[in-house]
């Protein structure tokens, strides 16, 4: 009956052509269209042939390498393995979701290893295999050849790291192996695909710059980096010009050609055998380049001193804000902690005071942030969006309520409020796969010692008032402060 219906209602009367394009583009003549019209009812055109869905994802088994050590993280409860290769393998299997497996494997190293000639090439590197596909497959010859399968592997290269995150049902963690294994061994080449990708970016770019919101991210990252070319800014059509396929496909080929570099986390319901069977023969079969690699610091660091930047973009009346507390100082958990309690303090007290009192925006965020690498250093922001008429007394109010913490620090109920918050988190949290596999990574690439996790209750327990009042004080400094506001540019 349906295939009745589409013969009287799609037939060649009452029909309207429409093509659109670029208006820089040549579009065909009225003529040229109704000869292909005419014409395509006799083509022969053969049966489509699916060549993918009987087709192994990996056909001949590599050769198995092996466990060669076996160690128990009694703190975090997993399983570490070290394999013939060099790789590092974590695991520990969980009953909170009986249809989950995750995964995440790491190395130092990163874009941070390459050149500024090389540096849009390595940006890219991990967008190349996207688009080409893993051993003879395409992207979507390996959805189709996945199809019925609850798994994905997915790789990345960030400034100081390079890795893979992964998913899965118990019965597809030999899929998500395989996935693995050719991802370091047999990344699909594709530079037809990949040019075709960066050719509809060139598009979209120039677009982006003339919407506030991107415009105004891609100003700020050029501040907060001082210009640097890794800072974080947005790509120009310019820097698309300067990657090169072949360096991007061979820059991927070298961030993934040691696997000994590499440590990988396995949680979640898993079955032992079946994990060591997999891991031996898809991981410690990997060949091992040999050499070992660190990350490299390439210097982006924030301004100094007290700045103020504002930017004019757009017609309608909204302005943003981003308040920024930067510096130097030397890492610890402890200190790390103290201000990640300082942020969310202040977040609570601003949302209190900026958008309940005020009245005077939708929404309000503080964070904190302090890393080790590529070096010591913290951050402290404030972000809001508000009417263009407001900001200069918004920003006073802030302000404000930060000079009352460096002085008087927060109020008993408000330290006890986070403490509760930060203790439901982790409670709740230890019922989570991500949790613990986000705490062993984090944990492990500090490289202070997974027993730290244990002093958390204890930082919880003991911080004080004081002690946040103090944090403010060190790190809330007007001379390391830097205020961007977006306005519209009717007000310029």
């Amino acid at each position: 009956e349906v295939n009745a219906l589409a013969t009287q209602w799609i037939t060649d009367e009452n029909r309207v052509v429409v093509v659109t394009g670029p208006a820089t583009e040549e579009f065909p003549s009225e003529s040229i269209l109704l000869d292909l019209l005419e014409s395509a009812p006799d083509r022969e055109i053969a049966p489509y042939e699916d060549a993918v869905a009987n087709a192994a994802l990996l056909e001949d088994v590599p050769p198995r390498g092996h466990i060669i050590a076996t160690t128990q993280n009694d703190v975090l409860g997993f399983t570490e393995w070290t394999l013939s290769n060099g790789m590092k393998v974590a695991w520990k299997s969980t009953d909170f979701k009986n249809d989950e497996i995750l995964m995440t494997a790491y190395s130092w190293g990163g874009t941070s290893l390459y050149s500024d000639e090389d540096y849009w090439s390595a940006e890219n590197a991990s967008l190349a295999i996207a688009q080409g596909g893993l051993g003879t497959f395409s992207p979507t010859d390996l959805q189709k050849l996945l199809v019925g399968k609850t798994v994905s592997v997915s790789q990345y290269i960030q400034e100081m790291q390079e890795g893979l995150d992964g998913t899965a049902n118990p019965e597809d963690l030999e899929t998500m192996l395989q996935l693995m294994h050719l991802h370091f061994t047999r990344p699909k080449e594709d530079a037809v695909a990949f040019n075709a990708y960066l050719s509809r970016l060139r598009m979209v770019l120039p677009n982006l710059m003339a919407d506030p919101s991107y415009y105004f991210h891609d100003q700020a990252a050029r501040v907060m980096s001082q210009d640097h070319l890794r800072g974080g800014r947005i790509p120009t059509v310019e820097d698309l010009d300067r990657v090169d396929y072949e360096r991007a496909y061979q820059i991927y080929q070298e961030r993934f050609a040691n696997p000994g570099d590499f440590a990988v986390v396995f949680i979640g319901n898993i079955v032992e055998d079946d994990l060591r069977e997999w891991v031996e023969v898809y991981l410690a079969s990997i060949p091992d380049g040999g050499s070992r690699e660190t990350f490299q610091d390439v210097q982006v660091r924030p301004p100094l001193g007290n700045n103020q930047h504002t930017f004019y973009k757009g017609q309608d009346p909204k302005s943003s804000v981003r308040l920024h507390f930067t510096g130097s100082a030397a890492f610890s958990l402890d200190e790390r902690y103290k201000l990640l309690v300082l942020g969310d303090i202040l977040s609570n007290r601003l949302i209190d005071v900026i958008r309940e009192e005020r009245s005077g925006v939708y929404g309000v965020s503080a964070y904190a942030a302090f890393d080790q690498y590529p070096y010591e250093h913290y951050e402290v922001g404030v972000n809001f969006p508000c009417a263009p008429e407001n900001v200069e007394l918004l920003i006073a109010d802030v302000l404000g309520e930060i000079d009352k913490l460096k002085t008087s620090g927060p109020t008993d109920e408000e330290l006890e409020e986070v403490k509760q918050a930060h203790r439901q988190n982790r409670r709740e949290g230890m019922e989570e796969n991500n949790y613990w596999l986000n705490q062993y990574r984090f944990y492990d690439q500090l490289g202070q010692g997974l027993d730290r996790f244990a002093r958390i209750e204890e930082l919880i327990t003991e911080v004080s008032t004081e002690d946040i009042r103090q944090t403010a004080e060190n790190y809330l400094l007007m001379e390391q402060f830097t205020q961007l506001v977006l306005m519209p540019e009717a007000e310029e």
